[in-house]
């Protein structure tokens, strides 16, 4: 019997943060702001010119994922690392406004590339030892339909007003949940708004509409300086292009009496109705289709009120509540400390909403945004953090605990799991064949065995990596 161990990364920890060790140049030269990069202030940034590069150099250590965040827009970018003495392209980013970028084994430095014809300004930079994702690195999609779309003012206003809802709905139960933000704001504003989704279990890039921040204290005020069909015309855009089941926003008092929330509600109650209405925003149409939603909820509404409980603990969260989440998530945003907190009940209690339309019925149970809809919560789809290789220890091979043993058997390679998991190298994941060669089967059958085994051994070898060992991260 042939014997295959796989080697397991260890994925208990997070990867060990070694900024404070890295040192920063800009396509060789000293980079001025080499300061910036460190100091986890949102407002400073370092600047990198177009067609150069923003070098990392560990001093030797072994980095096994650099961690991202743009100061205010992104660029065409990409990533090259450095392993025995030559560079690799490690993937193309600047899609987001923070990335995390797994990066090759033995990486010892990075280059951030600036393909773009505009400054590239990053704001701050994570380097990491090998190990699994911090739990503060965020790694986003976009696209796509979703199940419940949140339609919120102002960064901060996702935890605000409404609670426990992203931890709840996103993080615990697994739902596609799409945050929308009316007004963009600062950029320091931005960076804070994706640190609190991402502790919330959010993993959807926000989608901005880009309204310029500006508040009234009624809703005639609001449109004078918005104008309403703008808002209108982008919020149905939304919901079009994400074909929410249920969408949750604002109170249409504004909670405190805001304009911007009040416009915000406004807009979010006549877009569920226009959305699929073929004859309202044609172009829209012919790109996106129309779209029904369900259901629609807003903050304080004072109709079919229903109390959601914030209080539930939480497996996703280690058995924290919802409203405990949303309370530390709001402390990322730093901008806005001094001036707000998060209230557990209240006159303008985070848990109360009002069932304003629906095409599935009444509420019943009144503890659920989801009841009705035919969507049940998905544990088995909750995030789990990758890992990225490090170097292999000589007792880490004899660890039954870390080590997979495949038998390469006769009817190898169906003894294999089906699929394979991905290989972290390309020595390492070559598609394993269908079946042996035909000529084994038409040779005796002493002579068959003995190429039967020399083949597998073959396969083996070319599976194997430098040290003799083939890795396969089976927490990814």
């Amino acid at each position: 019997m042939f014997l295959l161990c796989l080697t397991v990364s260890a994925c208990g920890e997070d990867a060990r943060e070694i900024s404070a060790a890295c040192s920063f140049s800009q396509s060789g030269k000293a980079l001025k702001e080499d300061q910036n990069l460190l100091d986890r202030d949102y407002d400073t940034f370092a600047s990198i010119l177009a067609g150069r590069f923003l070098e990392i150099d560990a001093g030797g250590s072994v980095m096994g994922s650099v961690y991202f965040k743009y100061q205010d827009r992104t660029v065409n970018c990409h990533v090259e690392a450095y392993r025995d003495g030559t560079w690799h392209d490690a993937g193309s980013c600047g899609t987001y406004l923070t990335e995390w970028i797994p990066l090759p084994y033995k990486t010892t430095k990075v280059r951030l590339v600036n393909d773009s014809r505009s400054r590239l300004l990053i704001s701050e930079v994570y380097a990491y030892a090998p190990g699994r994702q911090p739990r503060d690195c965020a790694t986003w999609h976009t696209g796509g339909k979703c199940d419940l779309m949140l339609i919120s003012c102002h960064p901060d206003d996702e935890v605000l007003w409404f609670g426990g809802l992203l931890p709840t709905y996103a993080g615990d139960r697994a739902y596609e949940v799409q945050v929308v933000c009316t007004v963009p704001s600062t950029p320091t504003r931005r960076l804070e708004l994706l640190d609190s989704l991402w502790h919330c279990g959010v993993t959807r890039y926000p989608h901005f509409l880009g309204l310029k921040d500006a508040r009234h204290s009624t809703l005639a005020g609001q449109y004078r300086t918005w104008q309403k069909d703008q808002l209108l015309f982008s919020t149905v855009k939304a919901i079009r292009m994400f074909q929410p089941e249920v969408v949750v926003s604002h109170d249409l008092k504004g909670e405190y009496g805001h304009g911007a929330h009040m416009a915000t509600a406004d807009c979010a109650m006549e877009a569920v109705e226009l959305a699929d209405n073929p004859k309202r925003y044609a172009g829209q149409v012919r790109e996106y289709g129309v779209w029904t939603v369900k259901k629609l909820y807003l903050h304080l509404y004072p109709e079919n009120v229903l109390e959601m409980d914030w209080h539930q603990s939480l497996d996703f969260f280690g058995g924290d509540d919802g409203i405990t989440v949303a309370s530390e998530a709001f402390l990322f945003h730093r901008s806005q400390l001094k001036t707000w907190a998060i209230e557990d009940g209240g006159a303008y209690s985070n848990a109360r909403f009002g069932l304003v339309s629906s095409t599935v019925g009444p509420d019943t149970e009144k503890n659920d945004f989801m009841e009705n809809t035919g969507l049940e919560p998905n544990p088995a789809a909750r995030f789990v953090f990758k890992t990225t290789e490090g170097p292999v220890e000589e007792d880490e091979a004899d660890d039954t605990a870390n080590v997979l043993t495949v038998d390469l058997s006769p009817d190898f390679p169906d003894a294999l799991p089906s699929p394979l998991p991905d290989a972290p190298s390309e020595e390492t994941s070559e598609e394993i064949p269908d079946g042996l060669p035909e000529e084994v089967s038409q040779t005796p059958p002493e002579e068959a065995a003995d190429e039967a085994a020399d083949e597998k051994t073959s396969l083996a070898e070319e599976l194997l990596d430098e040290n003799g060992v083939f890795h396969i991260n089976l927490s990814e």
